[in-house]
């Protein structure tokens, strides 16, 4: 009992944040997942590119659904093309229809007294054809009326204010039921903000907010069926129950210092389902939602079998309503947060049609709970899971307690009543663990997957025998982690299969530095007009996100003869280091050496290999501006932006490179933690 009473003595709130909209998991309203890629895939277009205000992204969008539906089963491809194209009522919002509705057409003709004017309502437009492209809101009173209009023929978005005052010509709140109306897209958003989707320098909920998808989400955006469940389950196995960027409220508890987070909420899951054989609902909010790391694997499972005997339920659930924290109390919000953690792994959503390779439970609402119905299958799942909660372990445990201890220190102030920031550097550790595929991780939930397509056992044999099915279905993805070819795919199986077996990560463990030096040179003949023209072009070849993308050799060679031709006065070897200002050392053949550094690191941070985020430097400063102190750095941020060779700040170049829709908000940010902009240049170029 003394684990039980070391629980119960020291209860604090449930470690929950997917809470929000349940649109995401409406058994009716989606199949596996539909739901959230078109979610996805709207929302980049809509938000996070300026390819709404031109007529392409019909045509891209309509690419993407099709490849998606085509992934599906044979048995639901109709009734998924009638969720991805609507007809009836809704087939002004059909991307494939004769009368589909461009955003131009929905937004109809308005006359602006200023900029402000016109920009809030294009902003507002923007979430109204959202809306109206999802299908979603508008579910009694004036909010159906809204959604009734939305789809009638001569409606635009100048008529909105009409529609609202002949329902009702008594509104004092014009905008406030505006407003409402497209409230589950704030609620989503930051789902799939928290999730790694895209990034942005808060929790998602500002409207006007730098924002840009993920590596991940770029992956996502055009990923088929199976790659789609790959990269969902991906994040929930990275996922901690609470991440940094949490925002904590409502807090009045004792012993704020005894907080404490889990590690592997959704692995918690899986082995409470496969112990048990179901999930009930009530245990969800009032045990497994309370687990933390201060309890060990073996330890959690002597706590959860005691607690879950009558007499000590009772107590439980008696404690912790007695918190009198509202949200504990409600049973709402725990139901949809286990609701979320189980989306792909339902085999009983209407959609669907039980073709789910992937289903292992399902959702007996009267009972209360999701029951088991595969066992065979969720153990294969997890002989796998198991292996990467260990890598997990072994990779991630450090950066995860830090969190940890970051959302103690929210947690603490909160319930002290003082103010609360939290720590930049820690929120963009997250940020880039939260955002960047694992390859590992990625590639052990294909296994799996596979196995479940192929009906065979998690085995090195096994897999290798379904490569054609793995290189079939997860191509694209497979391929942005860099596993394109049939002979990598097999040496990656057998690597994986050796670090499983053996819980033997090493190779997976490995760091890339990020450090790359100059490349051999090989254009001292092509005048410095011709060098920079060719540097632009090389730094123009951008491509989506992908592991095993390369630096680009030839831009360095040609950035480091272009320096030879503009300020070394003909003698190749003069050429001084764009920090310390130091002459360069000389090599054998009698050249400067200079390690060109990504401002924005090329791997870690998926930085941009352009010229704008290139700088050429010593040895000496390399090292330093990749480990030394937050003091060495902000020194070294401060000459760089004195002695650039480029004669361009590093807030000007940022500008640039933000004007030409190439930075990321992550990118911004990761600077900014660093030290080498400020918030307020961060805000200006974000703008």
């Amino acid at each position: 009992m003394a684990g039980f009473d070391d629980f119960f003595g020291n209860i604090l709130p449930g470690n929950y944040f997917l809470t929000k909209s349940m649109e995401l998991t409406k058994a009716r309203e989606s199949g596996t997942l539909w739901y959230t890629k078109k979610f996805l895939v709207f929302y980049y277009y809509i938000f996070l590119t300026n390819k709404i205000e031109t007529t392409e992204y019909q045509r891209e969008i309509v690419d993407i659904f099709d490849n998606y539906i085509a992934s599906l089963s044979g048995d639901v491809r109709d009734r998924a093309r009638e969720f991805f194209y609507p007809q009836g009522e809704r087939g002004c919002s059909n991307l494939k229809g004769g009368g589909f509705r461009y955003f131009s057409d929905f937004c109809g003709i308005s006359r602006f007294d200023n900029d402000n004017e016109k920009k809030a309502f294009y902003e507002a437009a923007k979430k109204y054809y959202f809306a109206f492209l999802m299908g979603s809101g508008g579910q009694s009173g004036v909010k159906a009326e809204i959604k009734r209009n939305l789809y009638k023929p001569d409606f635009d978005m100048t008529k909105l204010d009409e529609v609202i005052i002949s329902y009702d010509n008594t509104v004092t709140n014009l905008s406030g039921i505006k407003n409402d109306y497209h409230a589950f897209l704030r609620n989503e958003r930051q789902v799939l903000y928290f999730l790694g989707y895209f990034h942005s320098k808060t929790s998602g909920a500002k409207d006007r907010e730098f924002s840009s998808l993920t590596p991940v989400g770029e992956l996502a955006l055009k990923a088929n069926f199976d790659e789609f469940l790959a990269l969902w389950e991906h994040q929930k196995i990275k996922m901690v129950s609470q991440p940094p960027t949490i925002e904590i409220e409502g807090v009045f508890v004792e012993a704020p210092e005894r907080f404490a987070i889990s590690f592997s909420p959704y692995y918690d899951i899986l082995t409470w389902l496969l112990t048990n054989s179901d999930i009930k609902k009530d245990e969800y909010k009032y045990i497994l939602s309370r687990k933390s790391s201060r309890f060990s694997g073996n330890e959690w499972q002597d706590i959860a079998a005691v607690a879950c005997e009558e007499d000590n339920y009772d107590k439980l659930v008696a404690h912790i309503n007695a918190l009198g924290r509202t949200r504990d109390i409600k049973t709402e919000d725990f139901n949809k947060e286990l609701s979320k953690y189980l989306l792909g792994l339902r085999d009983d959503l209407q959609n669907d049609g039980g073709t789910n390779y992937y289903g292992v439970c399902k959702d007996t609402a009267k009972a209360g709970k999701y029951e088991l119905t595969e066992r065979e299958k969720l153990q294969n799942i997890l002989t796998i899971y198991t292996a990467i909660e260990e890598y997990k372990k072994q990779k991630y445990e450090a950066l995860h307690k830090k969190c940890e201890k970051e959302i103690r220190r929210q947690y603490i102030a909160k319930v002290q009543g003082n103010d609360y920031r939290i720590d930049k550097k820690r929120k963009i550790d997250w940020d880039m663990y939260n955002i960047t595929p694992d390859k590992l991780v990625v590639f052990g939930v294909i296994v799996s997957q596979t196995c479940a397509i192929d009906g065979i056992l998690p085995t090195r044999e096994g897999v290798i025998g379904s490569i054609d099915t793995m290189l079939g279905r997860f191509s694209g993805l497979l391929a942005g982690v860099g596993l394109a070819s049939k002979p990598k795919l097999r040496n990656e199986i057998k690597l994986f299969f050796n670090a499983v077996e053996n819980y033997d990560f090493s190779e997976y463990l490995l760091e890339d530095d990020d450090y790359f030096c100059s490349a051999a040179d090989s254009y001292y003949e092509v005048s410095s007009e011709g060098l920079f023209a060719k540097i632009e072009e090389a730094s123009d070849k951008h491509t989506d996100y992908s592991y095993d993308r390369k630096r680009n050799a030839s831009l360095v060679s040609l950035m480091k003869m272009y320096y030879v031709s503009c300020f070394a006065k003909n003698d190749k070897a003069a050429l001084r280091c764009e920090a310390c200002n130091d002459n360069a050392f000389l090599t054998q053949n009698g050249e400067a050496y200079l390690e060109f550094h990504h401002l924005i690191p090329f791997k870690i941070c998926n930085g941009p290999d352009h010229f704008l985020n290139l700088y050429g430097l010593c040895a000496n400063c390399h090292r330093k501006i990749h480990f030394g102190s937050s003091e060495i750095k902000n020194n070294l941020y401060a000459s760089i932006n004195e002695n650039s060779y480029l004669q361009q700040t590093i807030f000007a170049r940022l500008k640039h490179l933000r004007e030409a829709n190439i930075l990321k908000s992550y990118h911004l940010e990761y600077l900014y933690a660093s030290g080498a902009i400020t918030e307020d240049e961060y805000e200006k170029i974000a703008e």
